[in-house]
């Protein structure tokens, strides 16, 4: 009987635990998604440029942590496509910044720090970048 059990235990212990397959896949799949952050930064660096947004600040290049990443995507959740001069489609940056930080939880920032939209912008793609050569 207690051979049965340990059988069992040890049985559901193995198929419950990741496979190096899956890891791997998410890995890649994390790092994806930071090309896709760096590519959104890039274009809409572009129609940024002239416009000068106010924003809470939420990375900063000095620390870059995927908490920061989920802050991010809090805070520019608030920010409207319109407001940008871009269509609700073209508008992805919020929802990428949050499906790289998914499985954490966060909230957005308290502090009182602003910082230009464009400026943020860069230091996403800044950090997006380091998370990125990270696993080169």
């Amino acid at each position: 009987m207690k051979t049965l059990l340990l059988l069992f235990v040890t049985v559901i212990v193995v198929t419950a635990l990741p496979t190096y397959k899956q890891l791997e896949d998410d890995r890649k799949a994390q790092r994806y998604i930071l090309r896709e952050i760096i590519q959104s930064v890039n274009i809409l660096e572009k129609n940024i440029l002239m416009q000068k947004i106010v924003i809470q600040e939420a990375v900063t290049t000095d620390h870059c942590t995927t908490e920061d990443f989920c802050r991010a995507g809090k805070v520019l959740e608030n920010v409207k496509a319109q407001d940008l001069g871009l269509t609700d489609a073209k508008w992805l940056l919020p929802r990428r910044l949050v499906a790289y930080s998914r499985n954490i939880q966060c909230t957005a920032p308290t502090s009182n720090d602003t910082v230009d939209l464009h400026k943020l912008m860069k230091n996403i793609k800044r950090c997006a970048q380091i998370e990125y050569s990270k696993d080169s």
